[in-house]
């Protein structure tokens, strides 16, 4: 079953709020987090999104963005997304990975990442889901 998206709204919600810091979205998510690098949080196993993992980055002192990595054929479809997130637009690219972008959410822009071709017929899964802060938020 493909992973559900419903976070995603929470997740922009929470870097657009203001206060918040790495450790209190890495709460959120649930799983073990560690720190990866300055102003960079990698929290494993989160209960909260379904991916395999979850990279939470800092900018001018507060979460800047949250990308959640699935395991292959665990993300969700491009359709499911669709249904979600607003409509894929895809960045034209001749190889993988190929991205996209959906509709802003709560002050934040979301793309996505995929390595299934378009028009090859089969389900597109996404890999990667990414919940950007907008600058001006």
């Amino acid at each position: 079953m493909a992973a559900a998206l419903d976070w995603v709204e929470e997740a922009a919600r929470r870097l657009t709020a203001g206060g918040a810091t790495l450790d209190d979205i890495a709460a959120w998510l649930g799983g073990a987090s560690r720190p990866e690098a300055p102003r960079r949080l990698l929290v494993e196993g989160p209960e909260r999104t379904g991916a395999a993992n979850v990279i939470v980055v800092e900018e001018d002192g507060r979460p800047a963005s949250l990308s959640a990595w699935y395991a292959p054929g665990e993300g969700p479809s491009v359709e499911d997304a669709e249904r979600v997130l607003g409509a894929w637009r895809e960045f034209p690219r001749p190889t993988p990975p190929f991205q996209g972008g959906f509709s802003p959410v709560e002050g934040c822009e979301v793309s996505g990442t995929t390595y299934d071709p378009p028009n090859s017929g089969s389900t597109r899964r996404l890999v990667e889901i990414v919940v950007l802060r907008s600058p001006f938020a």
